[in-house]
């Protein structure tokens, strides 16, 4: 006998949770068995001691499971299945992202943990997308997915000075990559996580990023970035960007668009000077673009701005905020001959 229970593997950061009036924001509840999965995405994991993949220690090749022992022969790309204190039965965990990869013919947990190789570049561990952040930040290729297949994206970010880099387990961060910003990227278990940090007022207001584009065409979707292969189907997204003040003010004063001349592509951001001028505003400020292998299904509705893509957004809100309703909805991953 099987049970199913539907998990969540997305982090989102505590300084996006924040509401007022009768609304919340909306986070999926954690879950401990995901900690064997390697370490969480979201900022507030990155500030303690990564969770290390562990071994089961358990399969059904063997004579006896304890209860929460995984039978690690049930893995597949979104599931995981313990065993429970009922003798024959079993709990099927179901995530909304990936938490195991296939290597080698075998299933292994997911780790976004990023370590240097021998030339300092930063890599991160089994994910099923390769990331890798050059050393340098002037690098052409500061940035590198690779999403298998002849499919892969890189991209530099124009202007940016020789600006020292630091890492955690999952981040790794220029300082003065431009005058008064900061770049932070944060690995993640289908992508990476793009922080533009503006520590004053008098930073810029564009940025540029050329690509370097493999087995993949860049074109706009709305307010999004889709990266689309050969067969037309769609690789990744870069979902319309935000910022966030040291206040937690969030403005959806984030543009992207494809500046395209002599065979290359240009990812152009720009941010609302507006917002940023306003005396009310607490820096730094974080903007924040994110690629992501694939698609989501998880977004909301804002009556205050019906035609904004929220798909991309590290959190959800649900309920009364100020003046505007907002409506959140999320895909449920189905699990086939699963009972």
């Amino acid at each position: 006998m099987r049970r199913v229970s539907l998990m969540s593997v997305a982090a989102v950061s505590a300084a996006a949770l924040f509401g007022s009036g009768a609304g919340g924001a909306v986070a999926a509840p954690s879950d401990p068995a995901d900690s064997a999965a390697g370490p969480y995405d979201g900022q507030s994991k990155l500030q303690a001691a990564p969770a290390v993949p562990t071994t089961p220690k358990a399969s059904v090749a063997e004579p006896a499971l304890a209860p929460g022992d995984e039978v690690v022969s049930e893995r597949d790309e979104f599931t995981r299945t313990f065993a429970t204190d009922e003798p024959g039965v079993f709990e099927t965990r179901v995530y909304q992202g990936p938490v195991n990869v296939e290597q080698g013919g075998k299933w292994v947990s997911v780790d976004n943990r990023i370590s240097a190789d021998s030339a300092g570049v930063l890599r991160n561990g089994a994910a099923p997308v390769d990331l890798a952040v050059a050393k340098d930040s002037d690098d052409s290729k500061l940035v590198d997915l690779d999403f298998s297949q002849g499919r892969g994206v890189s991209w530099s970010m124009s202007k940016a000075t020789d600006a020292p880099r630091s890492s955690t387990a999952t981040t790794a961060r220029f300082v003065g990559v431009r005058p008064q910003v900061d770049l932070k990227l944060h690995s993640i278990r289908t992508g990476v996580k793009e922080e533009i940090i503006l520590r004053s007022a008098s930073t810029p207001r564009t940025f540029d990023f050329p690509m370097n584009l493999t087995g993949l065409t860049a074109r706009m979707a709305g307010g999004s970035v889709e990266l689309v292969d050969t067969t037309g189907e769609v690789t990744a997204v870069i979902p319309q960007g935000f910022m966030t003040d040291a206040n937690d003010e969030v403005a959806e004063g984030v543009s992207m668009t494809l500046v395209k001349s002599g065979g290359k592509t240009t990812l152009r951001v720009k941010v609302d000077d507006a917002w940023l001028s306003d005396p009310a505003r607490a820096y730094p400020v974080v903007v924040d673009p994110t690629v992501q292998f694939g698609t989501t299904g998880d977004t909301m509705i804002n009556s205050g701005n019906p035609g904004f893509n929220y798909a991309g957004y590290t959190f959800m809100r649900a309920g009364l905020f100020g003046s505007n309703k907002y409506r959140w909805g999320c895909q449920m991953v189905c699990v086939e001959g699963r009972s």
